[in-house]
């Protein structure tokens, strides 16, 4: 997710995972040069769950000394943020597959309440029988919505070819449309 607190839609900050990325100066097997390539993440297959974990909190170390080796030594402070992004995923998530696309949509949520990655509370909303409902320790009550900002790992099932057919063609339109944009 990016670091900038803003409202994202799930859509955008899985597609900014399939780019397409140059990678310069690999080693051939073949010969003794050096080319670029391109690195295409790819989904090969799946079954009708998936689970998304999403990064809420980014690391970065402080340090006095800013000798890349010094790194460990104790004048090192590991200094962790939790990201605020609010993020929409209302909206089924497409995934590519090859050639293919599949619909996808959240069925759960397990969420992270707190600052840091040490300590906090977790809870999850499920979604059953048209409501979504948070279990939280000894009880379990009936919510609007789910958590968008505290959703920290998605459990997502795959949606029937005809309920995501439609989804799907809006999504490829979209993608004719701004082919050039990234996120």
């Amino acid at each position: 997710l990016p670091s900038n607190g803003r409202r994202i839609q799930l859509q955008q900050a899985v597609d900014a995972q399939f780019v397409t990325e140059i990678v310069s100066d690999v080693d051939c097997d073949h010969c003794p040069n050096k080319h670029a390539l391109k690195k295409t993440p790819t989904i090969i297959s799946s079954g009708k769950f998936i689970f998304v974990h999403l990064k809420r909190f980014e690391c970065h170390v402080e340090h006095s000394n800013h000798n890349w080796f010094e790194e460990q030594k104790e004048d090192s402070d590991i200094v962790v943020n939790k990201l605020q992004n609010i993020v929409n995923f209302s909206d089924p998530l497409i995934l590519p597959f090859g050639d293919q696309h599949k619909a996808y949509q959240v069925i759960a949520t397990v969420n992270h309440i707190g600052t840091t990655p040490h300590g906090g509370h977790y809870t999850a909303d499920v979604y059953q029988n048209n409501k979504i409902w948070r279990c939280n320790d000894s009880s379990v009550t009936e919510r609007r919505n789910f958590d968008e900002k505290g959703a920290y790992v998605l459990m997502l099932e795959e949606l029937s070819a005809m309920t995501a057919q439609p989804y799907i063609i809006k999504y490829l339109s979209k993608q004719k449309q701004s082919p050039s944009e990234s996120v």
